[in-house]
């Protein structure tokens, strides 16, 4: 068996620290002419080979890498797109557009070799598989995915070329011809091996430079996407020279995040970061974990747990019910993802539970409804609205259940939902261009006609509830609303620029109606725009949203209003995973009330001691939180998507801040006072202990280790130097002689983490 290398020092902190953020090029794309890696004779140890001279590889490693960077450079000063291409790419760079297109996007994966410290890298799942199982490749380490690319050629994209150095042991890959070609004559030791997959040599939107350093001491190459990284290796690694840009790879398709980058995205997806979440991240890697949250079965809905509980048979039913059965399922349900964005949902598609009836099941009707939306959450938008439309906690809370047509004593269909439904739900109020701005001159997208004309459509409808249903029924709620036939408007309506012909009834014309929505050109940008302050920024750049609203109008496959691949592209678009955002001050988006609270919960793995998650109705701003799930005071939800804090920087900087519409001065102090109850485990007098966290992962570090485990649980790694040094000062003039003491400590600190301003905005 080859003996093991010792590698230097800075070597292996370089690597230790690093690992996750290493992205190089590789491939075994079993298309290819690439053949499995099984080299049990040839693959060695750079010690026990005999090496040529140093100098003589090294200049003519030295003329390849010019070459490619020749090559590179050529292609993007003579990069010309046809008026063909223009038109169907809208712009973007080909290569670009035909990795996002790609129906063969693959997964790159990625192990580290011991004996070197060099990744080797396969597109190819059996090589990877095979690779795994060799006994004689064990030093190989599995290190998981690595990015994503495609496996076929498309336009705009180049093949990447990979060798195996036989007296090294390592792979080295290339996207230049010229650089293949001359290693191929000029280098015995570099065995061709085929196409590994495809990349671009092309700079463009949406694409990230893979950096290359030769390690000159070695003989060997490393790669990174991480421009921050490359920059490090330069400044403080003289022993890795910099050779350029290998190739360009889709921006954020990096597949094996750092623990800060996994707890990122945790953030962004989920209502709480946690160990175990953060080692899914890091194993399935961002798209990984992003595609088995959207293909998770949805759990615990929330009408199924009232009914377990009793609740419609309380002759004194608390209507607090449903908020601890939501936070019990924010805070312990798996398909966190599903959860968060069924949230968002019920801040744009706004329906009170307080204004719902008969009182005996009030909380029925929300759990119907938030269930719903969480049903909905993935699926198509157009089946969304449609089931919205035909709620019966919808049809009540903007009041057209028991709508009637007109009369001849001058009663007319009530406007409420199709205003609400144009105006919030579906189109906006001003017509947009792809990427969210208005287009100019400014025009509205619907008038008082198309209002009252749509309103015809939404009549007739009625709660299926027969007469003389006991008010501890709630049945009724998870059923459509139903046609009563002496209602609904039979006649022609007009509105948006379509007509449905006079004949249609009720739920013909509501389908009818439905299309027209679902298909409006400002859907896209509306609906993706606001997903994307609910989860990700409240400023989404106009790139960001053009190419989230380009998802919605095709997902790939032709199919529009697909909302799991909207949610897919927001978490992975490259604005949300490039970490250079984070220290944009115009980035991020702050931290909602109720997500800070299930952050607590999730990331201290709390428990509820008598299984009710007790927090109750947290509406009250000063002495709560000033926001509870589906508790708005109006459609209009707690706060707008557009407000501007007026006399503000943000305002001059034209910026928007939604949650700030709740926030002040007095909702600060509550926050922080209520969070303190919350942290001690003494949240209100009658809840006493019932809520609490031991700290267990927490209570036996010192001052040091202990900002760091709560940095990248709650502010994913991304405290400033300033407050870093305020906690230690703060933390480590407190006394922790007892265990008692230093639970005392751990809660302090918890609760300075999550009133700092690296919490409160999330980044």
């Amino acid at each position: 068996m080859p003996r093991q290398i010792r590698l230097p020092s800075r070597f292996l902190m370089l690597f230790a620290l690093t690992a996750s953020t290493l992205v190089a090029c590789g491939g075994g794309d079993e298309s290819s002419a690439a053949r499995p890696l099984d080299r049990t004779t040839t693959l060695s140890a750079p010690g026990d080979a005999v090496a040529p001279t140093p100098s003589t590889v090294e200049e003519k490693l030295q003329e390849a890498a010019r070459l490619n960077s020749l090559e590179l450079d050529t292609a993007n000063r003579d990069a010309v797109l046809s008026p063909a291409e223009s038109n169907a790419f809208a712009g973007k760079s080909t290569s670009l557009a035909a990795v996002r297109k790609a129906a063969s996007r693959v997964i790159v994966w990625r192990f580290y070799n011991q004996y070197t410290g060099a990744h080797f890298f396969t597109a190819s799942e059996s090589e990877r598989d095979a690779t795994r199982a060799n006994a004689a490749l064990q030093h190989l380490l599995y290190e998981g995915p690595a990015f994503e690319t495609s496996n076929q050629p498309e336009a705009g994209l180049s093949p990447v070329f990979r060798f195996y150095n036989v007296q090294t042991g390592v792979h080295f890959y290339t996207i230049s011809e010229l650089e293949r070609d001359y290693i191929s004559g000029n280098l015995s030791q570099f065995n061709f091996e085929g196409i590994a997959y495809y990349a671009s040599k092309l700079p463009g939107e949406g694409l990230q430079a893979l950096h290359r350093f030769l390690f000159t001491t070695r003989g060997f190459h490393f790669y990174t996407a991480s421009a921050s990284e490359a920059e490090n290796v330069r400044n403080n690694l003289p022993a890795y020279r910099y050779e350029g840009v290998a190739y360009y790879i889709p921006a954020g398709s990096t597949l094996t995040p750092s623990v800060k980058e996994a707890s990122r995205l945790l953030g962004q997806a989920t209502f709480g970061t946690t160990d175990a979440d953060i080692r899914s991240v890091q194993s399935l890697g961002y798209s990984g974990w992003v595609n088995d949250q959207l293909n998770m079965p949805i759990r615990n809905q929330y009408y199924d747990l009232l009914l377990q509980a009793n609740a419609n048979n309380n002759p004194l039913p608390s209507q607090t019910t449903l908020d601890n059965t939501i936070y019990a399922s924010y805070i312990t349900a798996p398909d966190q993802l599903r959860k968060r964005v069924g949230f968002a949902l019920s801040q744009i598609m706004v329906a009170s539970v307080d204004n719902l009836n008969p009182y005996q099941v009030r909380m029925f009707g929300g759990a119907a409804y938030l269930d719903m939306l969480e049903v909905y959450a993935f699926a198509n938008y157009r089946e969304l609205l449609e089931a919205v439309s035909r709620h019966a906690a919808m049809g009540q809370f903007l009041t057209y259940s028991n709508n009637c047509k007109a009369d001849s004593k001058g009663r007319l269909p009530d406007e409420n939902y199709a205003r609400e439904i144009m105006q919030l739900f579906s189109i906006g109020l001003l017509t947009l261009n792809s990427d969210g701005t208005a287009r100019m001159p400014l025009q509205e997208t619907y008038t008082q006609t198309d209002v009252s004309q749509l309103a015809r459509v939404f009549t007739g409808f009625r709660w299926d509830r027969p007469s003389g249903t006991s008010n501890n029924d709630p049945s009724f709620w998870r059923r459509a609303m139903v046609v009563d036939g002496k209602c609904e408007e039979t006649g022609a309506k007009a509105f948006l620029g379509t007509t449905i012909a006079a004949g249609k009834g009720a739920n013909e014309s509501l389908e009818l109606a439905m299309n027209q929505l679902a298909s409006h050109p400002n859907v896209g940008p509306f609906i993706g725009k606001q997903l994307i302050q609910r989860l990700v920024t409240s400023n989404p750049s106009p790139a960001y949203v053009q190419r989230v609203s380009a998802v919605f109008d095709n997902n790939g496959a032709g199919v529009r209003g697909d909302l799991k691949a909207v949610v897919r592209a927001i978490l992975l678009d490259p604005e949300a995973r490039n970490a250079d955002k984070i220290t944009d001050p115009q980035w991020g988006k702050l931290r909602e009330p109720v997500v800070k609270l299930m952050n607590w919960a999730r990331s201290t793995r709390a428990t509820s001691q008598d299984g009710k998650w007790a927090f109750g109705d947290l509406r009250n701003p000063s002495n709560r939180l000033g926001q509870a799930p589906l508790r708005s005071p109006s459609v209009f939800n707690f706060y707008r998507p557009g407000y501007v804090p007026p006399t503000t920087s943000i305002a001059d900087a034209g910026l928007v801040a939604p949650e700030f519409q709740i926030t002040n001065e007095a909702s600060t102090i509550g926050y922080i006072n209520y969070m303190q109850e919350v942290i001690d485990g003494k949240h209100g007098t009658r809840n006493t202990g019932v809520i609490s966290s031991a700290y267990a992962g927490e209570i036996s570090l010192p001052v040091d280790q202990l900002i760091h485990r709560l940095d990248i649980l709650f502010t994913h790694g991304n405290l400033s130097a300033n407050t870093r040094s305020k906690l230690t000062a703060a933390l480590g003039s407190m006394n922790a002689s007892t265990d008692a003491l230093k639970l005392l400590r751990v809660k302090a600190a918890v609760l300075l983490i999550m009133a700092s301003p690296e919490y409160q905005v999330q980044k």
